[in-house]
């Protein structure tokens, strides 16, 4: 029987959730990034009280990317989340995300309301 559960003390609109690796995520309207190792929630600090619009995943790198609406695109590892250096994207509505391999090289498409992005990504 599928279960809701309680994010940040209480009832949240949850518009992403993600586990990467042992970590769940939730991405909440207008309340940022959330993550939950063992049995508590917490606010991830480092990326503002935004919405979050999605996940994407890069495993064999270990890194969560997170699209923002209007605050651009982060990139987290277990430990901390930073932003992408991309100016274009920095104040970007970012909804969705797509990690693919083209020719041997890795791209991040990150869709937005001017279309769609394309980011090389290194190992």
């Amino acid at each position: 029987t599928p279960q809701s559960e309680t994010v940040a003390a209480h009832q949240e609109n949850v518009w992403a959730v993600a586990q990467f690796p042992d970590t769940l995520y939730a991405g909440l309207h207008n309340r940022g990034l959330y993550k939950k190792a063992g049995a508590t929630w917490a606010r991830v600090s480092a990326l503002p009280e935004v919405t979050i619009f999605n996940f994407g995943l890069l495993v064999w790198q270990e890194h969560l990317y997170v699209s923002t609406y209007g605050s651009g695109l982060y990139r987290c590892t277990a430990v901390a989340c930073a932003p992408l250096p991309n100016p274009g994207l920095a104040t970007a509505a970012l909804r969705g995300l797509a990690v693919a391999e083209v020719s041997g090289q890795t791209y991040l498409y990150a869709a937005s309301d001017d279309g769609v992005w394309r980011l090389p990504l290194t190992p």
